[in-house]
């Protein structure tokens, strides 16, 4: 399935739908009958097709060849750095709650649901 928008088609809408059905198997195979004498036609090949067919196809060298021949492994940096990252806490501070102070607090289970869960809980999110 997909879409395109074009700007020839300002006011209009164009639905392309193509359908396919599988044919019935034939539930006896058919007997073969004597070989022909005839052969088969073979295509014939312009230059040019060859010439697109062959020069569509990388040749790789030996110099850029990027595997590493002890381990059979792509050369390159690996995916784990060799500095390790440091991940720190974030600073989340329990935010006052203004005009919501002089209010009653929503407790449900004998927890303030005014206050985060992972300040409620003592979570460290990192």
């Amino acid at each position: 399935m997909g879409a395109a928008v074009s700007d020839d088609f300002k006011d209009r809408l164009s639905v392309t739908l193509l359908v396919s059905h599988q044919m019935a198997v034939e539930s006896e195979a058919p007997t073969p009958g004597p070989a022909s004498s005839q052969e088969t036609p073979v295509l014939s090949t312009s230059p040019r097709m060859t010439q697109e067919l062959s020069s569509s196809t990388p040749v790789i060298t030996p110099d850029r060849l990027l595997f590493n021949r002890t381990t059979g492994r792509p050369e390159g940096k690996s995916r784990r750095s060799s500095v390790k990252m440091l991940q720190t806490q974030l600073p989340l501070d329990t935010v006052p709650k203004g005009r919501f102070e002089k209010s009653e607090p929503t407790l449900h289970k004998g927890e303030d649901l005014d206050v985060p869960t992972y300040v409620r809980r003592g979570m460290a999110l990192n």
